[in-house]
């Protein structure tokens, strides 16, 4: 599943009043970097290292922020331990506890606590009873809250200036993170505004904006002339040979469509449309759109202009949906799966519509194809291939079958979400210790490397490598459903896409009319 985008920004932004905070004293090409972390965290603590590494390298630049995120259930006294070092920072000494507690191996208690308060030369009376204080446990208390409605399920997470972290944690990706590269600056730039829950609507937007000026000002020979041009795979004209316009409703409107189609099953088997009663409503409103108007139109112009039928059926829907994108997480799930399931029933209604009203010439024989493509496709589904490039595959053929039929090809994206097979959630034990030995067996190379002393060996260029690599990779792949894989490879780019897509989908149907 995706993540919500407000979860991948930090709702809470850095209090200096407030948070402890290391470094980031330098004027410019400052960094900052934020923590929920756990004392008793064992990934916490390697990570540290790195960090510790990071800091050497970077100086001043990089500001480091440690938030408390103790999980008590798994590390028995990591709670404790958190109060430690909040009660040491009462006494200007957080990052003397906060060295010294990821210093200690584990186990580590209450009496061990008390001792390194000591060593670090704190006030052990008053350590004792801020230990104890109720506002220190609420401080505690306001860091679990904040990373909970941040996303925030484990430890350690990561947020760089801002945006989570979701890279390697070894030192050369985390480095290269940091130091933001002009390729790094400009993807993460890039990703950073394509996860705004704004993003979309803000690009169909400034889309209409933009052809509006186009279409008013002595720039719309050109934009006509850009929007009608023919592009072909292959001869030109040909089999393969369309507008822009075209490539655009039947190349990229796949694309949304398959998206939608996958948000759309992804809430009937776990969301808001599990009762089927509750897509009838949706599905309900779009024939009654299609219908209501053209009734309407039908009943005003009765004669010569009642071939001007369809027009008023086209909704606007791509903007709704994009209004609802600017809106992000304060519009309702229930109105986003309303709206969506309404947005794909009304543009196949409409495609419907231009295919048995506006027809193109229709050719029999590439329709059968197409059947036979899907047939392919349920035969993929019936035998659990979860392989993602068949369907691709079949998809593909689909789409041309489709478009040499006379039929939007956009439909194909419907068919791959639809068809893409379903996979048993795996139990996360086995997975988890497949990772861990090849993470374990990569670990012990490099200590048996180090010890021989030869610096010519590396540990990539060991058999090991390759055996940890293949286990590693199955192992996270196992953890999402073809399906998913698509959709989280897709997003958040779907969303300008979908935007840019429906803006040129719907000059091209007012075109047809």
């Amino acid at each position: 599943m995706s993540v919500e985008p407000d979860k991948l920004r930090l709702m809470r932004p850095i209090d200096p009043r407030r948070d402890h905070t290391r470094g980031g004293k330098a004027r410019s090409r400052r960094v900052a970097v934020v923590m929920y972390g756990d004392f008793l965290c064992p990934y916490c603590r390697r990570l540290r290292e790195v960090l510790q590494r990071l800091r050497q390298v970077l100086g001043e630049r990089l500001a480091y922020t440690y938030r408390y995120f103790p999980n008590e259930r798994a590390h028995p006294g990591a709670e404790l331990m958190s109060r430690g070092a909040e009660a040491a920072a009462r006494q200007g000494r957080f990052w003397e506890m906060y060295d010294a507690l990821f210093a200690h191996e584990p186990p580590l208690n209450r009496s061990i606590l008390l001792e390194m308060a000591a060593s670090i030369g704190l006030d052990i009376e008053r350590f004792k009873h801020d230990l104890e204080d109720p506002t220190l446990r609420e401080r505690i208390e306001e860091d679990l809250a904040d990373g909970r409605r941040n996303g925030v399920t484990a430890t350690p997470t990561l947020f760089v200036d801002g945006l989570r972290y979701d890279g390697a944690w070894d030192f050369y990706s985390m480095l290269e993170a940091l130091e933001r590269p002009v390729g790094t600056q400009f993807e993460r730039t890039a990703r950073a505004f394509a996860n705004l829950p704004s993003s979309a609507g803000l690009v169909l937007l400034l889309a209409t904006a933009a052809a509006l000026i186009c279409a008013n000002s002595p720039l719309a020979p050109i934009y006509d002339r850009f929007v009608n041009a023919q592009f072909g795979i292959g001869p030109t004209p040909g089999l393969l040979s369309m507008s822009v316009a075209q490539w655009c409703s039947e190349g990229l409107l796949a694309i949304f469509f398959l998206m939608l189609g996958l948000e759309i099953r992804r809430e009937m088997t776990a969301g808001a449309l599990t009762d089927w009663r509750a897509a009838v409503a949706p599905l309900l409103a779009a024939v009654g759109g299609a219908i209501v108007p053209a009734a309407v139109y039908l009943a005003f112009n009765p004669r010569e202009t009642a071939a001007g039928w369809s027009v008023p059926i086209d909704t606007g829907i791509p903007f709704t949906l994009g209004i609802l994108a600017l809106f992000g997480s304060r519009a309702s799930v229930g109105l986003k799966v309303f709206v969506t399931t309404y947005a794909v029933a009304c543009d196949l209604l409409a495609m419907l519509i231009l295919a048995v009203f506006y027809p193109r010439a229709i050719h029999g024989e590439w329709l059968l194809v197409g059947a036979a493509t899907v047939g392919v496709m349920l035969i993929f589904n019936r035998w659990r291939v979860y392989a993602t490039w068949p369907y691709l595959t079949a998809t593909l053929a689909l789409w041309l079958s489709l478009h040499l039929a006379g039929v939007s090809g956009a439909l194909s994206g419907i068919a791959f979400a639809a068809l893409l097979p379903p996979r048993p959630v795996p139990k996360a034990g086995p997975l988890l210790a497949q990772a861990a030995t090849a993470l374990a067996e990569l670990e012990h190379a490099e200590h048996e490397l180090k010890l021989a002393g030869d610096e010519r060996r590396r540990v990539e260029q060991e058999p090991v490598w390759d055996w940890a690599s293949r286990n590693l990779s199955a192992a996270a792949e196992r953890l999402l459903s073809p399906p998913e894989r698509i959709e989280q490879a897709a997003a958040p780019w779907s969303q300008l896409r979908r935007a840019s897509a429906l803006r040129v989908h719907d000059r091209w149907r007012a075109g047809r009319r």
